[in-house]
């Protein structure tokens, strides 16, 4: 198997793994009874081990789910996920379908057998499988909303990997729909909407991305942009300048808007001082940031943020 990104197999990890197995009795031997609380210890092991990155020993852990519980999914599920992880997609297809086999009348586990199968598709760029085991998977209204939401954002990317534009906005809504506080279907769904020309809807989007706490850079920019874009320029502004709050190169300026120029400045030229590392785009966003100032009739703060991006070129930052 080709694995990507996968650490290599701890020594230590492995005896563990050996010494679990053997509590409680537990028989390593083929065709040896096996009890569901070992075949849960197991599987407990096999979910740790994969949530730490130790994807060897947990690959040891579904392969021995196989032998004692050949007739049971669980430990083709977990090489499914475990294979996707380290990026042998093919295994992982493989091992997704006998999962969804041996579901029978589990209609949650077939779904997240075919969501698994759809993640593999998708990683290798298989739209038009990925497409129908999306489509499977989210069909079956006894996973969770976060599973549903997942699910049809990923079905979302399919549809805007095959240009169906449309689609692709209605199932990010509809994931919106299942976890409202769910960042990336309200991005997704907002950046593709001002693309297709529904910048007053797509803004609306971007600012439920960036409502939450965790908010990341990219949806403020995109944010920005959007509101730019639809020539609000004072709210366009206000969105720049949160976001350069936010870059890791900038400690954080002022919220007082008729000292955030200035403000910004000094952080900038504290962290230069300091020996900081400039950051790729934290140029452009000032010079973004100058232009929505000036656009909204805010010239002077403009112009002091024009400064400052002009410093931060003389300095070498782009």
């Amino acid at each position: 198997m080709v694995w990507k990104q996968c650490p290599a197999a701890d020594s230590r990890w492995v005896v563990l793994l050996a010494l679990f197995l053997c509590l409680d009795g537990i028989c390593c031997a083929p065709g040896c009874p096996a009890s569901s609380h070992q075949k849960e210890e197991i599987a407990a092991a096999a979910e740790h081990l994969m949530a730490i990155g130790q994807l060897h020993p947990a690959l040891a852990c579904g392969e021995r789910l196989t032998m004692l519980f050949p007739q049971d999914p669980i430990g083709y599920d977990i090489l499914a996920r475990v294979c996707f992880t380290g990026g042998d997609t093919e295994c992982c297809t493989r091992f997704s379908e006998r999962a969804y086999t041996l579901y029978e009348s589990d209609a949650a586990g077939k779904a997240r057998s075919k969501l698994v199968a759809a993640n593999c598709f998708a990683s290798s760029q298989d739209w038009e499988n990925a497409l129908k085991s999306y489509r499977a998977g989210s069909g079956c209204n006894l996973l969770s909303n976060e599973e549903l939401a997942t699910a049809y954002n990923n079905l979302g990317n399919v549809f805007r990997m095959l240009q169906r534009t449309s689609q692709a906005i209605e199932n990010y809504i509809a994931a919106a729909k299942f976890s409202p506080h769910f960042a990336d279907a309200y991005f997704n769904a907002g950046g593709l909407m001002v693309e297709s020309g529904r910048v007053e809807e797509g803004t609306e989007a971007l600012w439920q991305a960036v409502r939450g706490e965790a908010a990341s850079i990219e949806n403020w920019r995109a944010l920005a942009g959007a509101l730019e874009g639809a020539g609000s320029s004072v709210l366009a502004a206000r969105a720049f300048h949160t976001l350069l709050r936010l870059l890791p190169s900038a400690s954080s300026p002022s919220s007082s808007a008729s000292s955030s120029a200035a403000a910004a400045a000094a952080a900038a030229a504290h962290h230069a001082s300091a020996g900081g590392s400039p950051s790729s785009s934290r140029c452009k966003d000032v010079f973004f940031w100058a232009r929505s100032l000036v656009k909204g009739g805010d010239v002077s703060e403009g112009v002091k943020a024009a400064k400052l991006g002009l410093w931060m070129l003389a300095r070498g930052e782009r």
